[in-house]
């Protein structure tokens, strides 16, 4: 059966520890006790491309391996979640397997421990042109963790965008954070999304990610120093040329801005979707309410149910609230992919009244106003606290 979709870029094994503690501390010549750990596929290729196929899609998995036990443990944990998956992987046989130590304890933000492996040296050729020919979307990640696409102002990145679009297929990219995120950001990454986005329908990187690769000033706990209105940050990614953004807000919700009607009118060869229903909307959404496991790949999660839903034709509505239901599945198990269940499974759960976060957003970093239409900085230092105001339209 050929792909539906293909998912291509960055992979890696997952080494998760189970951690008891609220706050995970480190330090020199500290000794933190774990539990068993998870062995897990991850990276978008993983998590995105087998949620997808979990949920229905017809998905091909395209990345690199090394010939090595971590690549053997990697194809093992693909093919014992759907099989079939790593028939389009790339085995290389002088190139060592990405991994990542995840630190990942309860209410806390995930660490990672990261190391590249052959995810440096994917490039644009990787992806055949047998299999853009034959889907109907390819959904691309990471290439801030994937030196060979950045590199020379992103050519190879912008080489695979146009590619694709030259097919007639839907594109879609998501963002990690970059290599060293901790040092200063040295790749002009305005530069290589003025390149590439105007080849990218569906553009889905977190709002952190995009605060750090676009240079906004930040303090340590990675707040903006200045004000940053999530509305002009969409409205500056739809001007590189994007036709749809999405953007991530982890356990606050998700954003979606899109462009007019006739930009809009230029996704895919195939109808995906209706111009009038998607053109200059605007919608947030807050999350639903779930006891956390683990928000490893949550994000990939989020965007495969949003991918899944589009794919059905959905509604702007449909898809956000598709991607924010895959995504709490996702965080009821310690990876990205075992609390993921059939759709039919996950749509009665949220028909059957889900109910969605609401008393989070005191510890937001932005707050929506409705008169305007943007997030703000906290209204009040003392206490912390805020009101949240939906507007879809």
């Amino acid at each position: 059966m050929s792909a539906e979709v293909i998912v291509a870029g960055h992979i890696c094994l997952d080494i998760i520890p189970a951690f008891a503690v609220e706050q995970l501390t480190l330090s020199p010549g500290c000794l933190v006790t774990a539990g068993p750990a998870t062995l897990a596929s991850g990276g978008v290729v993983s998590n995105t491309g087998l949620i997808l196929s979990l949920l229905g899609t017809a998905t091909a998995l395209v990345g690199k391996i090394g010939d090595d036990a971590f690549g053997a443990a990697l194809k093992q944990v693909l093919e014992s979640t759907a099989p079939g998956t790593s028939n389009h992987m790339i085995q290389c046989p002088s190139g060592s397997t990405s991994y990542s130590i995840v630190l990942s304890a309860p209410q806390t933000d995930r660490m990672f421990i990261h190391s590249p492996g052959c995810n440096a040296t994917f490039e644009a050729d990787d992806v055949s042109d047998a299999l853009l020919d034959s889907a109907r979307l390819l959904h691309f990640g990471y290439p801030p963790l994937m030196r060979q696409m950045y590199i020379n102002d992103g050519n190879e990145l912008v080489k695979l965008f146009s590619r694709a679009k030259r097919a007639g297929i839907t594109t879609s990219l998501d963002m990690s954070m970059p290599e060293g995120a901790a040092a200063p950001n040295t790749t002009n990454w305005s530069a290589i999304l003025a390149r590439v986005l105007p080849h990218v329908d569906i553009f889905t990187p977190s709002v952190e990610e995009m605060l750090l690769l676009l240079n906004y000033k930040l303090t340590p706990n990675g707040d903006p120093t200045d004000l940053v209105t999530i509305a002009a940050l969409a409205d500056q990614l739809l001007l590189f040329g994007a036709r749809i953004v999405v953007l991530k807000m982890g356990q606050y919700g998700l954003y979606l801005r899109t462009a007019d009607s006739l930009t809009i009118a230029k996704i895919g060869h195939d109808s995906l979707v209706n111009s009038e229903t998607w053109g200059s909307r605007e919608l947030f959404t807050s999350c639903f309410t779930v006891d956390p496991v683990g928000t490893t790949g949550s994000g990939d999660a989020t965007v495969a149910g949003f991918l899944h839903k589009f794919l059905a034709g959905g509604s702007p509505q449909e898809c956000v609230t598709a991607g924010i239901a895959v995504g709490a599945f996702s965080v009821e198990g310690p990876d990205a992919i075992s609390g993921i269940r059939p759709w039919t499974q996950i749509e009665d759960r949220v028909r059957a009244g889900w109910p969605k976060r609401d008393s989070v957003i005191n510890m937001y970093r932005w707050t929506w106003d409705q008169s305007d239409r943007v997030w703000y900085g906290p209204r009040d230092t003392t206490t912390g606290q805020f009101d949240r105001q939906e507007r879809m339209r």
